[in-house]
């Protein structure tokens, strides 16, 4: 067989690489793997970064980690372990498949940690019940100065849950409302989800009526969110030193001195 032409072979590496992407993305990750092992038989066609990206995102809902493996071991051979996309993409797939340890090893040799790095190890160590090395790893990136994303929080939050931290859970509370980062609702039903498995229903109920999703929209509705707490003695809650934490933020932000030292307990 004629070797192609080096412009035909980057064009087929191009489509290959948006069919594994479609496969992936629609749930069909056994067909991107099909069609990866299908470019192993064609001559001249080498896999680049974007391939084995989504080969390994296919390996990881899959659960299949001996494939996993061989991918890893081509992409050793291609050099392209240093890549930080493909690093990253490595260290999720390997606790996806029940192998924290070989996450760490792929992450230590990184020579880039970017904060999709460090997301996908502290996820990882959550996901294989290492809450508290999860907490750890998370002190670790912020000595480093890397600047959390929601999704940090959620990893971090799942871990004080696991381990039952409340204090390191209320202090990562608040380190998400001083952040800025734009609140969602896997941060919300994380922060439930955390009080609750640390046996603070209060705060747990709290964050699930106002805390912190109006906060991410405090721009409509601050004025709400004060009314909101104004109106806790009515349901027989008492504002604890954590959830006053969130009413703060809006009332400061309104001029309430009044409001803010009531629901911060000072």
């Amino acid at each position: 067989m004629a070797a192609m032409a080096p412009g035909t072979v980057q064009l087929n590496i191009f489509r290959l690489n948006k069919k594994l992407e479609k496969y992936v993305k629609a749930g069909q990750p056994e067909k991107a793997l099909q069609r990866f092992q299908q470019l192993q038989q064609q001559e001249g066609m080498s896999p680049d970064t974007f391939t084995f990206v989504h080969v390994l995102n296919a390996c990881a809902s899959l659960r299949a980690l001996g494939e996993g493996r061989r991918v890893h071991e081509q992409i050793v051979e291609g050099s392209y372990e240093s890549n930080v996309f493909v690093g990253n993409s490595l260290v999720d797939m390997y606790p996806k498949c029940g192998s924290i340890e070989e996450a760490w090893t792929v992450f230590h040799k990184m020579p880039l940690h970017d904060v999709v790095s460090w997301n996908v190890i502290i996820l990882g160590h959550v996901r294989c019940g290492q809450g508290q090395r999860a907490l750890e790893l998370f002190q670790q990136m912020q000595q480093e100065q890397v600047q959390p994303m929601p999704v940090t929080f959620v990893g971090v939050l799942n871990a004080c849950a696991s381990v039952r931290a409340l204090e390191q859970g209320m202090c990562v509370h608040e380190q998400f409302i001083e952040s800025g980062c734009k609140s969602d609702v896997f941060v919300e039903n994380s922060l439930v989800d955390m009080y609750a498995k640390c046996g603070s229903m209060e705060d747990a109920w709290v964050c699930s009526a106002i805390c912190p999703c109006m906060i991410g929209l405090m721009d409509c509705h601050d004025i709400r969110i004060c009314k909101l707490w104004a109106r806790g003695e009515g349901i027989a809650t008492i504002p604890t030193n954590a959830t006053g934490r969130c009413a703060a933020k809006p009332c400061h932000f309104l001029g309430g001195t009044e409001c803010m030292h009531r629901y911060s307990g000072t």
